[in-house]
């Protein structure tokens, strides 16, 4: 067992750790855009209007915070995506 917990969706606690990761990516990564709570919610929306069947679930453990998100045709034609983002916690 790896001692994760399912963090809602509607939780403020989804905006901390996406904030957390792009700490992450700027601190490692050429410059990129700020991510926000709405931000994420956007893009699925965008990815819905398209046709595409779009999931989330974000897990915090106890060093990690991680975000695990799949779309795919509504019609379940291939490919289905799978997009996995990893972020060490902060201190």
């Amino acid at each position: 067992e790896i001692g994760g917990v399912e963090i809602p969706a509607t939780s403020d606690k989804i905006e901390q750790i996406l904030k957390s990761g792009d700490k992450h990516i700027k601190e490692s990564e050429v410059a990129t855009g700020d991510i926000d709570f709405r931000g994420f919610t956007r893009v699925k929306k965008e990815l819905e209007s398209m046709g595409l069947v779009v999931a989330y679930k974000v897990y915090e453990l106890p060093s990690f915070d991680v975000i695990i998100a799949i779309w795919e045709d509504k019609n379940e034609l291939p490919p289905l995506y799978v997009e996995v983002t990893v972020s060490e916690k902060e201190e």
